[in-house]
């Protein structure tokens, strides 16, 4: 995915509060990450419009990840 934006990371000074207001605006929720890290584990899923594909996704250990397909440009 050469030229294609796949990870996405928001830097918070106060993730508790990130986490209210992020949630509160785009529905997300998370799980903890390591020690003061969270992966968004309610974000969008489907068809993103002009962008492409995103499927949220936890393996068999319980490990999320996320698989995005770009949609073609014209």
């Amino acid at each position: 995915m050469a030229g294609q934006i796949n990870w996405v990371e928001i830097p918070a000074a106060d993730t508790a509060k990130a986490r209210i207001f992020y949630g509160g605006l785009f529905g997300w929720t998370t799980n903890a990450f390591g020690d003061d890290y969270h992966v968004i584990d309610g974000g969008p899923a489907g068809a993103i419009p002009g962008v492409g594909r995103i499927a949220h996704c936890q393996d068999d250990q319980g490990i999320p990840f996320s698989l995005y397909e770009p949609e073609r440009q014209s």
